[in-house]
């Protein structure tokens, strides 16, 4: 698994977290959680599709732990897209779960 970051620092209100699976699998799920720290505003979960970017939920808090299922989709990248935060944005855990 290979993981890459943007928007990382303290006056970083906005960023993602990018979470290669691997190969393609078809994921149904995620789980997300900021234990310390609720600073995110609004998030969107997206999958890469070629060189293009979709959209397959979104949130607005995360707070301790918040999970989102959505219909099934085949990925092998996922991304934490944070669109806004309130302070530096603290994640804790992002999970990507297989249908």
């Amino acid at each position: 698994m290979l993981v890459s970051t943007t928007g990382i620092g303290l006056a970083a209100r906005s960023g993602w977290l990018e979470v290669d699976l691997g190969e393609e699998k078809e994921i149904n799920r995620v789980r997300l959680s900021e234990v310390e720290w609720h600073e995110t505003r609004e998030f969107a979960i997206e999958i890469k599709q070629g060189d293009v970017w979709k959209e397959v939920a979104r949130g607005t808090t995360i707070d301790k732990e918040k999970e989102l299922s959505f219909p099934p989709v085949k990925a092998q990248v996922v991304r934490l897209n944070v669109l806004k935060a309130e302070h530096a944005i603290n994640l804790n855990e992002f999970q990507v779960f297989e249908k």
